[in-house]
């Protein structure tokens, strides 16, 4: 039986290191938000939930046209462990999904195969993560539902990784070659830029 997931994107932070929204810049000819929310809606996910916070007005509008439910987490500042939690708060109400993919949204390289190999991860590991070239591993990644609870417990300032932390070697892994380069800081997106050519 096919399984019944749910991409959370987190998209709500105001990228205080790189000075301006990450999620604007341009990747492939596209917005950086864009780019990663139009893989999830490629991928073989039932729905996708986009929690956005700073500078909503402005991401809302890149976003807008894909089917997309979209979350707003007033109390960004936060942390990203508060708009996680907004994420499977809302996941909740609206279906009984077997699963959640918890996803970023300054991954340059992220595909929709990426999503889907994490969607067709049988065994019976109850998190899913992606494994980088690095030697690393972190988002996107699979929680089964039974691990919602210890979601909707991390700390505000704290992500998924409080939780994967506990299962050490009783995770699942799926490749995910540049899974570690993501757009931080503006010598990350110089970086990228570069390598892109």
């Amino acid at each position: 039986m096919a399984l019944k997931c749910a991409i959370i994107i987190l998209a709500a932070g105001n990228s205080s290191r790189l000075g301006s929204p990450k999620q604007l810049l341009e990747v492939n000819g596209q917005k950086l938000l864009a780019h990663v929310v139009g893989q999830a809606c490629m991928s073989k996910a039932d729905d996708v939930y986009v929690v956005l916070g700073s500078s909503v007005d402005t991401l809302v509008s890149l976003v807008n046209s894909y089917d997309v439910k979209i979350i707003v987490n007033k109390e960004w500042e936060k942390g990203m462990g508060s708009s996680l939690k907004k994420g499977i708060i809302e996941v909740n109400k609206q279906s009984p999904y077997d699963a959640v993919i918890i996803s970023v949204c300054d991954q340059p390289y992220l595909t929709s195969d990426i999503y889907n190999q994490l969607i067709d991860q049988t065994g019976p590991q109850k998190i899913i993560v992606s494994a980088y070239s690095d030697g690393h591993f972190g988002p996107p990644s699979l929680f089964r539902k039974s691990q919602f609870s210890q979601l909707l417990n991390i700390n505000d300032g704290a992500g998924a990784k409080s939780v994967i932390k506990k299962y050490g070697g009783a995770l699942g892994m799926v490749p995910f070659e540049k899974g570690d380069i993501d757009l931080d800081t503006k010598e990350d997106y110089n970086t990228y830029l570069n390598s892109s050519k």
